[in-house]
């Protein structure tokens, strides 16, 4: 079960950490976003590579193997 949890915080991970990486702060405020909507993302982003690293470490710790995130090139748009 927490390796299904796992599969999940990877993929809200990758979601976050991409869409951060592909757009600046400028690209939010050209979008028409307030100002701080990207810094609660990059809040949210955190969080998600915190429950990363939470289930991980739990999983190793019950002598588990953890599942990796699946790599892709890009996301389809």
């Amino acid at each position: 079960m927490l390796n299904f949890a796992l599969i999940l915080e990877h993929l809200e991970n990758t979601f976050y950490s991409q869409g951060l990486a592909n757009y600046s702060a400028q690209a939010f405020q050209q979008a028409g976003y307030q100002a701080g909507v990207r810094t609660n993302i990059e809040t949210i982003a955190a969080d998600e590579a915190a429950h990363v690293a939470l289930l991980t470490g739990a999983l190793s710790a019950a002598g588990a193997t953890p599942v990796q995130p699946v790599r892709r090139r890009t996301w389809p748009v």
